[in-house]
């Protein structure tokens, strides 16, 4: 599976006019090879918008550029609602389990997303994708509220994002507060990373596309 990563900074008087943009990508619905897109606001940085397009193959996702992104994009007019705008391709490497087997079960239920975006030393690329497999996926499987998620890899560089859908903030809050510090320091990962950004973000349902 294919996923693509959007992160627009949004004008803060355009808030609403970005909103009411991103409701009419249910165009997507139509297109050969898409499975889903959700999104919503970062609740630590309020004026950031993150989506996340979940794609069959690159192919098909090419193919949807090529012939029905542009005029999706000039009719409804979003790119004045944005001071800028960051896009990631990766490919989905494992399913990480919760109350569902991954990401695209989880959609039904999720009302939070999570995503980790880590930079990875190019020498511990092995390493950080070893911890997840043996130790981050099956603690989190545990993790209360935790509906299901994916670990994903950039195919252009050493760059990875974790994809997790919640069903509360509080559970996430106390995941992140009593469990994520014994799973650093077991796993070691912070000798792994160059940077990290974390986003935790409120669905919105009228952004939605299946």
């Amino acid at each position: 599976m294919l996923i693509k990563w959007i992160v627009c900074k949004v004008i803060p008087e355009h808030r609403t006019s970005f909103s009411k943009a991103q409701e009419a990508w249910q165009e997507l619905s139509d297109v050969d090879g898409f499975i889903a897109q959700f999104g919503g606001w970062d609740l630590k940085n309020s004026g950031d918008a993150c989506i996340l397009g979940l794609w069959k193959d690159k192919e098909s996702y090419d193919q949807f550029m090529n012939h029905v992104h542009d005029n999706v994009f000039e009719t409804n007019s979003q790119e004045n609602t944005y001071e800028s705008i960051s896009v990631g391709l990766f490919d989905t490497v494992l399913d990480m389990p919760g109350l569902h087997s991954n990401l695209v079960t989880s959609l039904c239920d999720g009302k939070y997303l999570r995503v980790a975006d880590c930079k990875v030393k190019p020498d511990h690329v092995d390493h950080f994708v070893a911890v997840q497999r043996e130790i981050w996926i099956p603690e989190m499987a545990k993790a209360k509220g935790m509906i299901g998620g994916n670990f994903n890899r950039s195919p252009c560089e050493d760059r990875f994002i974790v994809t997790t859908l919640w069903t509360e903030q509080k559970l996430h809050d106390e995941y992140s507060k009593n469990i994520v510090p014994s799973l650093r320091e077991k796993a070691n990962v912070s000798n792994d990373l160059i940077h990290m950004t974390g986003r935790f973000v409120l669905l919105e349902p009228t952004w939605e596309v299946n």
